[in-house]
């Protein structure tokens, strides 16, 4: 399984996952679309938001499947985890 990660709102990372990855207008969107989704069953719950590029770090280092969207230049300890870039973000 993988568990998604969100940056905090109100940050650059947060805008272009809802601009450039899920195409909305707004980061509130993204609430929205997990909340009508575990709703509607096809997520068991919502992904779960970090409170630093750090924290995110953390947590993907003990989830396994856990992918976290941050701002590389965020992050202090690099060697921990796989990063990859996107392309044209």
């Amino acid at each position: 399984a993988i568990n998604l990660l969100l940056p905090p709102s109100n940050t650059e990372p947060m805008k272009i996952l809802a601009e450039k990855i899920f195409k909305f207008s707004s980061e509130a969107d993204i609430s929205k679309f997990y909340l009508k989704a575990v709703f509607q069953q096809k997520f068991a719950t919502p992904p779960k938001s970090v409170t630093s590029a750090n924290d995110a770090v953390t947590e993907v280092v003990v989830n396994p499947g856990a992918i976290a969207i941050v701002d590389v230049a965020e992050v202090s300890d690099k060697s921990k985890v796989k990063i990859l870039k996107i392309s044209g973000l």
